[in-house]
C-alpha cells in the first residue's frame, strides 16, 4: 500500500488490499518510511504548542517544560504510539481468523498504520492558536478515519459478507477510540509524573 493508494480506499468500493496490480510493502518498510515520520507528528506539534502560544489549546504547566523534560516525554509518547499500532495490527489479524479469513500481518499492519492517519495530519491545527479549530479538525480527523477503517475492513477480511463487515468495522472503530484515549490518558499522566518528579 502506498501514499497515492490511501485515498483510492477511501473514495471507492471497488479498490482492496488484495489488488495485485498493488504491491503491499513490507512491515519494516511501512514502519520506517510511514509509521515512524507520522507518529512523530503528535509530540513535535505539541511542544511546537507549548512554545508558540502556551495555554491557548492545551492546558499551560506551570512552571512549563524545560526542553529535556519535552523531549523525554516526546520520545515516550512516541514509542506508544508505535506500540499501538503494532498492537492493532495484531488484533485485525486475530479478528480475520475468528471469521474465517487469514489476513497476512503485513495486510493487517498496513491497516493498522492508515487508519490513524487523518489523526496524526489533525494534530499539524496545534500549530493555530484557536482551540475550536482544533477541535473541528479532529472530529474530521475522525471522519475520515473511521471511513479508512470501513473500506479497509471491506478490502482485508475476504471472503465476507456485509454482516461480518459492519460488525468487525465497528469494533475496529469502537478499538481505535479507545487506542486514542489510551494514548491521550498515557500523556496526561506522564505529564503528571513528570511535574511530581520536580
Amino acid at each position: 500500500m502506498s501514499h497515492a493508494y490511501l485515498p483510492k480506499i477511501f473514495m471507492s468500493a471497488h479498490h482492496d488490499l488484495h489488488d495485485p496490480t498493488h504491491n503491499s510493502p513490507s512491515v519494516v518498510k511501512l514502519l520506517l518510511f510511514y509509521v515512524i515520520p507520522m507518529s512523530l507528528l503528535p509530540p513535535l506539534m505539541y511542544v511546537y504548542a507549548e512554545v508558540k502560544h502556551p495555554g491557548v489549546i492545551l492546558p499551560i504547566l506551570e512552571p512549563g517544560l524545560t526542553i529535556h523534560e519535552a523531549i523525554l516525554v516526546g520520545a515516550a509518547f512516541f514509542m506508544v504510539e508505535l506500540l499501538a499500532v503494532a498492537l492493532m495490527a495484531m488484533f485485525i489479524q486475530q479478528m480475520g481468523d475468528q471469521v474465517g479469513t487469514h489476513p497476512t500481518y503485513a495486510d493487517a499492519y498496513s491497516l493498522a498504520a492508515f487508519a490513524p492517519t487523518p489523526l496524526w495530519l489533525a494534530t499539524i491545527g496545534l500549530a493555530l492558536p484557536n482551540l475550536w479549530v482544533n477541535v473541528v479538525f479532529m472530529v474530521i480527523a475522525w471522519v475520515f478515519s473511521v471511513g479508512l477503517i470501513r473500506r479497509g475492513v471491506s478490502s482485508l477480511f475476504l471472503p465476507y459478507d456485509d454482516s461480518h463487515t459492519h460488525q468487525l468495522a465497528n469494533t475496529l472503530t469502537f478499538m481505535g477510540v479507545m487506542t486514542w484515549c489510551g494514548l491521550l490518558l498515557f500523556l496526561v499522566i506522564l505529564l503528571s509524573m513528570m511535574m511530581g518528579w520536580r
